[in-house]
């Protein structure tokens, strides 16, 4: 932001002053001022939106890893008993 802005050093947030007038501070829960400024705005449908789409990502990636978790343990599963019959054949044998 600095060098985008051309200033010379950074100096933080400047809440007051003559040019200060973007630097905004809103305390309190984050998520909640989201929300309000959506609101504010008329933006509420667009965030539903969003979170709803992130929310079913994090879902499909949570489905997804759970799937690649039982081919492990399926896999490991599987060289555990290929292991098994392979020491049964040989006392066999």
């Amino acid at each position: 932001l600095v060098k985008i802005a051309g200033w010379q050093r950074a100096r933080g947030f400047l809440f007051d002053g003559e040019y200060q007038y973007r630097d905004v501070f809103v305390g309190g829960d984050i998520d909640a001022s989201a929300w309000r400024l959506a609101s504010l705005l008329g933006w509420t449908a667009d965030l539903e939106r969003l979170v709803g789409k992130t929310e079913e990502a994090a879902t499909a990636e949570g489905e997804e890893e759970k799937r690649k978790m039982k081919e492990k343990g399926a896999a490991h599963m599987a060289e555990k008993i290929a292991k098994a019959e392979e020491a049964n054949s040989d006392d066999v044998a």
